[in-house]
C-alpha cells in the first residue's frame, strides 16, 4: 500500500527537507524538500511512521488520515556511567543497550538515522567512554538500560524518556567469579568435551537439565586433558558446576559460594560410567531410522516429568552437538544412571516417540523403538473470511512445542506431530490476537476464526493540567475473572503520537477488558471493566495520567554499611480480596552507597520487597502520598541451616535434594543438595521453626517438621527405606496410557511413578503406613484428563505390594453446551465429587458445535463445571451419575452492571473490589473492579441468586443479594463508608515471631460467609493482615503453613495479634475396607476448616 505524509519543525508550519522516514523501524524515504514524502510499497499493517531529522524526531501513529502531517520534537537524551560497585572504577568500552520495557508491546525509536532496520524487541547501543559515560539519542518513550562487559555482571535499569529532557542514569557491575578444575571418569582419567555449565544450587526440586542462556548461567567445555576454565560465574549465590559428555551421565560438584572476581581452583567433577542403554530405531516397515536424537529423562518419584519431557524436546533444537543420535543402521548407544527413565526419540519428519518408564539397569536388555509418520495440523487465522498474517502459531503438546507464522493468505501448518490432543495459541499482540484452541492431531482446514472486535477510542491528558499526553503507550490486558480474584494478562500495548493526545484502538475483542495507558513521568494508568462489544465503539475514554510518587530510601545492611545490588520490588500488599494482577510493576536497585529511587509510583498503601543474595529478604509496607517519600530499610544477612541426610541404617545419603520451609519466611522456601557424606547447607533463612524435607529417588521422603534454626543445632533428616508398590494400569486407550500417572500419598509423604505402555508401573520409595494409591491421565494439553478411584493398602518398609488400577470405561456421559441458546465451542467442562461422595472425576473439552463426553466416572452426585478461556466465563451446577446418560447444559447469562460510592458524600469510588458469589466452590464466584466512574460490570453471570460484596482500601464493605433471571437486573449502586477494618498480627505462639498467614474464611453476624475462596487470598509476606470490613463482629479463620488454623472472633475497627501453633496429628483408623467420609468439628461446634464442608476422606 502508498503512504504518503508531510514533516514540519516545532512550530508546525515550516516543512522540514531531507528528514528519514521509517515505518515501523524500517527506513524507507526521506523527505523532499516541501517535507512531503511518498513510501509506494508499505506493509499493510503498519502501525507507525517515524521520522528524524539531527537531533529532532516525529511519531504518528497510524490513523484514517490519507496524509498524516508529523510535526517534529526534540529528541530525549539518556545519559550516564558504568562504574564497578565496589572500586568505583569506571568500565570503558562497556556495551550499553537501551531496548523497550514492554516485552510484549513493539517499542518504537529503535533504527533511526540509517542505521539499518531493527526487529520489534530490538536494541540500540552504544560504548562507553574512558570514563564509562555513555549517551543515547531516543524517542520519548520507556524503556530497559542494561550493558555487557566482560567477566562481570552489571544490573538494569528502567527509564522514562520525555522529549527534549535528559535522564541520568548510573549502572554498577561487579565482578563474576572464575572456576577451574578437572573432568575425570571413575579411573581418575581426564575427560575431553565435557559440556560444564554453573547453575544456581537452590534452583533444585527438578532433574538435572543444562539451560544456557539464563543470566546467572556461566558455560565451557573441558581440554583434552579434562582441565576447564568457567568465567563469568555468579557471586554470592550457592552454585553447583553440572558437567555431561555426550552419551555419560551428567553429574555436578559440590556447592560453591563465590565472592565477587574470586578464582576457585581444584574443582574435580566425576563423571560415572553408569550403565549401557541401547537399541535400533525403525519406521513402521521395519527399515533402519538413522539420525533419530536420544534423550532420557530422569522420572523416578517425580511428578512432572511430562513437562519435563517437553523442555528436553526443546532444547535437542538448541543443542545438537549434545544429542545422541542413532547411526545408519538405526542403532544407538548411551549411558545413564541406573534408574527410571522416559527416553524421547525425536527425528524431523516422524512423530516424536516416548518410551516412558523405562527401568535402565546392568540387566537391561536392547530395545526396538519403532517411529510413526509424522501428522499435520493445518489451518487458517481469519476475519471477515480474510486471512490475518503475521500471527504467531505455538502449539503444545506432551511432545514438546512447535510453532510457526501465518502466511499473507493467513494459513499455517504445524508438521512432525503426534497424533492426539494439543493446545493451540494464536498470538498477535499488537494487534490485540490472543485466541486458544483445543486441536486433536491430525487435523486440516482448522479454521480459527478472529471477531471483528469493537474499539476503544479515547484521549490521554495531564490529570493536573488537563493538557493532552501527546506519546504515550495505550493497549489492553485481557482479564480473567474466577475464584474471587480479579487476574489481568500480560498488557498488550501499541504506542501512539497525537499533539491531542487522541488514540483508537481498534480490532479489541469483545468482553470485559481492562485498558492500560503509560507514558514517560507519569503513573500507569489503568481503566478496568471495559466492556468491548463486536462492532461497537467505546468512545470519548478520558485517561488521566498523574505523576505520582517518587519513592527513594536506602538499605544496609547488619553493621549499618550500605548494601548495594538490592532489588526493590512493589509486591501485591499484605490485604486480602479480590487480586489483580497487572503484570506490570515498580522496581529498582541499589547503588553502591545504598541508596535507590522508583519513579511515578501510584498513591496509597504500597507494599515493596526488599531482596538480595547473602540477605534474608524483607517486605516494608508505607502509605505514599504527595511528591516524594522516603524508606529506609535494614537488612539481615538471615541464619545457616546445617544438617546430615541418613538413612534409618545411618548410612549418608548423596545428592538428595533438601528444601526447608516455614511459614516466618517471605517466598516460598530454599533449597540444596546433600554432598557425598550426606551434609547440606542452606543460607539465608529468617529465623523460625521449619519443616525440613528430604528426597531421593528410591527412598521415601524424610520429613523434620517444626525444627527451630535458632537453637543452632544441625538438622539430622532420616529418610527410610520405603516400600515398592507394582501394578498395571487399565481401562485407558494407547494416548491416554503416554500420559497416565500413579500417585501414592499418606501422611508420611507421597511419590509419583510414570505408567509405560503397557500399563505396568514400578513406585520405589513410597511412604510406608497406609497409602492411598490413585492414578490420573491428562496434563492439561487439550483440557481432558480423569482420574481413578483411590485405594488404600499397607505398605511396610521394605515390602512389594501389588495394586491394580481400572479405569471405569462402561460409563460415558455426553452432551452439548449452550449458552443462551448459542453453542459454545472450546470450552472446559469439569465433572468433580460433591461433598466427596465419589471418588472418580474427568474433564474434557467441547467441540466446534458445544458438544461434549465424559467417561470414567462411578455413580455418585457431581458439581459440573464449565470454564470458558475466551471469555473467563464460569459455570457451576450438579449432576447425578447412573450409569450413562446425556446432560445438556444451556446457561442462560444476563450482565450484572452497578456504582460503587462513597456513602457520605456520593462521590464515585475508583479500584474498588466487587465480587459476587452463589455458593462453595472455584467456580461460584466472580470479581471486578470499579472504573474512574465507580461504574462495575460483569458479563456472562448464569441464572440465580447472588452474594454481591464491594470493598476498598480505606473503607469497609457492604453486602447486597441480587437475583439474575432471564433480563439483566437494575443497576445496583453499592455504597461504602470510611472504615480502617481490622489488622491482624500473626505470630508464633511460643516465641512472638511474626508469620506470613492466610484467612481462609470469614463469616459475618448474620452468619454470612464473606469469602469462599479464601485459598486465594494469598500473602507470603510477614507483614500484618489487614481486612478491608465494615464495623462489627466477624468470625475469621488463619492459617499459616505448619500450624494448626485458627478460628478467632473480631471485632471491627481492632488491631489484634494472633497467636498461632503448630497443632498435632488426629490418625482415625476405620475397621471397614471402603472409603468413609468423617466430618470434625471443634468444641464450639465449628466445622473444623480443612477439607471441603469439614469432610475428610
Amino acid at each position: 500500500m502508498t503512504v504518503k505524509g508531510r514533516v514540519v519543525a516545532e512550530n508546525g508550519q515550516t516543512p522540514v527537507a531531507k528528514a528519514s522516514v521509517t515505518i515501523d523501524d524500517w527506513p524507507l524515504a526521506v523527505t523532499a524538500d516541501d517535507g512531503t514524502f511518498t513510501i509506494a510499497h508499505a506493509p499493510r499493517d503498519w502501525q507507525d511512521v517515524e521520522t528524524r531529522s539531527g537531533n529532532l524526531s516525529g511519531v504518528r501513529t497510524r490513523t484514517n488520515d490519507a496524509v498524516p502531517t508529523i510535526r517534529l520534537k526534540k529528541l530525549a537524551k539518556v545519559t550516564g556511567t558504568v562504574r564497578d560497585a565496589k572500586t568505583q572504577m569506571p568500565l570503558s568500552n562497556a556495551e550499553v543497550r537501551l531496548g523497550p520495557a514492554n516485552v510484549f508491546g513493539r517499542m518504537r525509536g529503535f533504527g533511526g538515522g540509517g542505521g539499518g532496520p531493527i526487529a520489534p524487541g530490538a536494541i540500540e547501543s552504544v560504548m562507553t567512554d574512558a570514563k564509562g559515560t555513555f549517551t543515547i539519542a531516543a524517542a520519548p518513550g520507556q524503556y530497559n538500560l542494561s550493558a555487557i562487559y566482560p567477566g562481570t555482571f552489571i544490573g538494569n535499569a528502567t527509564v522514562s524518556a520525555t522529549a527534549g529532557q535528559t535522564v541520568n542514569k548510573a549502572l554498577f557491575g561487579s565482578a563474576r567469579a572464575r572456576v577451574t578444575g578437572t573432568v575425570v571418569d571413575e579411573d581418575k582419567r581426564g575427560i575431553a568435551g565435557a559440556r560444564l555449565v554453573s547453575r544456581n544450587a537452590g534452583r533444585d526440586g527438578g532433574p538435572m537439565m543444562f539451560a544456557p542462556g539464563r543470566p546467572q548461567d556461566a558455560s565451557g567445555f573441558s581440554g583434552p586433558d579434562g582441565r576447564f576454565v568457567l568465567r563469568n560465574v555468579l557471586p554470592e549465590a550457592e552454585v553447583q558446576i553440572e558437567a555431561a559428555k555426550k552419551g555419560f551421565p551428567a553429574t555436578r560438584s559440590a556447592s560453591l559460594r563465590l565472592n565477587p572476581g574470586e578464582k576457585k581452583s581444584g574443582v574435580m567433577i566425576t563423571i560415572p560410567r553408569g550403565v549401557v542403554f541401547t537399541g535400533k530405531v525403525v519406521d513402521a516397515n521395519g527399515r533402519a531410522v538413522s539420525g533419530v536424537g536420544i534423550a532420557p529423562v530422569e522420572t523416578e518419584g517425580r511428578g512432572f516429568a511430562g513437562m519435563v519431557r517437553r523442555v528436553v524436546v526443546a532444547m535437542q533444537r538448541d543443542r545438537e552437538e549434545d544429542v545422541v543420535r542413532s547411526g545408519s543402521d538405526g542403532t544407538f548407544s548411551l549411558r545413564v544412571k541406573e534408574g527410571t527413565y522416559d527416553v524421547v526419540f525425536k527425528r524431523e519428519g516422524f512423530a516424536t516417540r516416548t518410551m516412558r518408564a523405562v527401568a535402565i539397569n546392568a540387566a537391561s536388555r536392547p530395545v526396538e523403538v519403532r517411529l510413526d509418520p509424522g501428522v499435520e495440523i493445518t489451518g487458517r487465522v481469519v476475519r471477515n473470511g480474510a486471512g490475518v498474517e503475521g500471527v504467531n502459531i505455538n502449539g503444545m503438546s506432551e511432545d514438546g512445542p512447535t510453532s510457526t507464522v501465518t502466511a499473507s493468505d493467513g494459513s499455517f501448518t504445524l508438521t512432525d506431530l503426534s497424533p492426539g490432543q494439543m493446545m493451540l495459541n494464536a498470538t498477535k499482540m499488537d494487534s490485540f490476537i490472543m485466541q486458544t484452541r483445543p486441536v486433536t492431531a491430525p487435523a486440516r482446514d482448522v479454521v480459527i476464526e478472529l471477531p471483528n472486535g469493537g474499539r476503544i477510542a479515547g484521549r490521554v491528558v495531564d490529570k493536573s493540567t488537563h493538557n493532552p499526553v501527546t506519546s504515550f503507550q495505550a493497549g489492553i490486558a485481557n482479564v480473567r475473572s474466577a475464584g474471587g480474584m480479579v487476574l489481568a494478562m500480560p498488557p498488550m500495548l501499541k504506542s501512539f503520537s497525537s499533539d491531542d493526545g487522541s488514540f483508537m484502538l481498534e480490532n479489541v475483542p469483545p468482553g470485559q477488558k481492562e485498558l492500560i495507558v503509560s507514558a514517560p513521568g507519569y503513573t500507569t494508568s489503568r481503566i478496568p471493566s471495559v466492556n468491548v462489544e463486536d462492532g461497537k465503539t467505546v468512545s470519548d475514554v478520558e485517561v488521566a495520567m498523574e505523576t505520582g510518587v517518587r519513592l527513594t530510601g536506602r538499605v544496609t545492611g547488619p553493621d549499618g554499611s550500605p548494601v548495594s545490588g538490592v532489588t526493590v520490588r512493589e509486591t501485591s500488599g499484605s490485604t486480602p480480596g479480590p487480586r489483580f494482577m497487572p503484570g506490570m510493576d515498580s522496581s529498582a536497585t541499589t547503588d553502591p552507597n545504598g541508596e535507590f529511587a522508583i519513579e511515578s509510583i501510584d498513591p496509597g498503601d504500597k507494599t515493596f520487597n526488599f531482596s538480595r543474595q547473602n540477605y534474608l529478604p524483607v517486605d516494608k509496607t508505607i502509605t505514599l502520598s504527595g511528591r516524594e517519600a522516603r524508606l529506609d530499610v535494614q537488612l539481615s544477612s538471615g541464619l545457616t541451616l546445617t544438617g546430615t541426610v541418613l538413612t534409618e541404617s545411618g548410612t549418608p545419603v548423596a545428592d538428595a535434594s533438601v528444601s526447608a520451609n516455614s511459614a516466618s519466611e517471605t517466598g516460598f522456601g530454599r533449597g540444596g543438595r546433600t554432598d557425598g557424606n550426606g551434609n547440606f547447607q542452606i543460607n539465608g533463612l529468617a529465623p523460625g521453626h521449619y519443616t525440613i524435607t528430604a528426597a531421593k529417588p528410591g527412598l521415601a521422603s524424610g520429613m523434620l517438621r517444626d525444627f527451630d534454626i535458632t537453637a543452632g543445632a544441625p538438622a539430622r533428616v532420616v529418610m527410610k527405606m520405603g516400600g515398592t508398590i507394582v501394578g498395571q494400569v487399565t481401562g485407558l486407550t494407547a494416548s491416554e496410557l503416554e500420559n497416565a500417572t500413579v500417585m501414592a500419598n499418606s501422611p508420611n509423604g507421597g511419590a509419583t511413578a510414570e505408567v509405560d505402555s503397557s500399563g505396568s508401573f514400578r513406585m520405589e520409595g513410597t511412604p510406608t503406613g497406609t497409602v492411598r494409591v490413585s492414578a490420573r491421565t491428562g496434563r492439561g494439553i487439550g483440557g481432558g484428563g480423569k482420574t481413578s478411584a483411590v485405594q488404600s493398602v499397607q505398605v511396610d518398609p521394605g515390602s512389594s505390594v501389588q495394586v491394580n488400577i481400572q479405569f471405569k470405561t462402561d460409563t460415558v456421559i455426553r452432551g452439548r453446551v449452550t449458552r443462551n441458546g448459542q453453542p459454545l465451542a472450546n470450552v472446559m467442562v469439569m465433572f468433580t465429587p460433591r461433598n466427596a461422595q465419589s471418588q472418580t472425576q474427568s474433564s474434557g473439552t467441547a467441540d466446534s458445535n458445544g458438544n461434549y463426553q465424559i467417561a470414567g466416572l462411578d455413580d455418585g452426585t457431581y458439581n459440573v463445571g464449565v470454564i470458558d478461556i475466551d471469555r473467563s466465563g464460569a459455570y457451576s451446577s450438579t449432576y447425578q451419575v447412573q450409569g450413562s446418560g446425556s446432560y445438556d447444559i444451556d446457561i442462560k447469562t444476563a450482565s450484572i452492571r452497578g456504582r460503587v460510592v462513597d456513602a457520605s458524600t456520593g462521590e464515585a469510588l475508583a479500584n474498588a473490589q466487587v465480587q459476587i458469589q452463589s455458593g462453595q466452590g472455584f467456580l461460584s464466584s466472580r470479581a471486578a473492579l470499579t472504573d474512574p466512574a465507580g461504574s462495575f460490570f460483569l458479563d456472562n453471570v448464569a441464572r440465580g441468586s447472588y452474594q454481591i460484596t464491594a470493598q476498598k482500601d480505606g473503607y469497609g464493605h457492604v453486602v447486597q443479594q441480587v437475583v439474575v433471571g432471564d433480563t439483566a437486573p437494575d443497576d445496583l449502586e453499592l455504597k461504602l463508608a470510611p472504615s480502617s477494618g481490622v489488622t491482624l498480627r500473626v505470630v508464633d505462639g511460643r516465641d512472638n515471631r511474626a508469620l506470613s498467614a492466610n484467612v481462609l474464611r470469614i463469616v459475618d453476624a448474620q452468619g454470612r460467609q464473606l469469602d469462599n475462596n479464601g485459598g486465594f487470598r494469598f500473602n507470603s509476606s510477614t507483614e500484618p493482615v489487614k481486612l478491608t470490613l465494615s464495623p462489627g463482629s466477624y468470625t475469621v479463620t488463619l492459617t499459616a503453613m505448619g500450624y494448626a488454623p485458627k478460628t478467632l472472633s473480631v471485632t471491627v475497627p481492632s488491631d489484634i495479634t494472633v497467636q498461632m501453633l503448630p497443632g498435632g496429628t488426629l490418625v482415625l483408623r476405620s475397621k471397614s475396607s471402603s472409603q468413609q467420609r468423617v466430618r470434625l468439628i471443634d468444641p464450639k461446634g465449628v466445622v473444623y476448616p480443612r477439607g471441603p464442608s469439614g469432610i475428610f476422606m
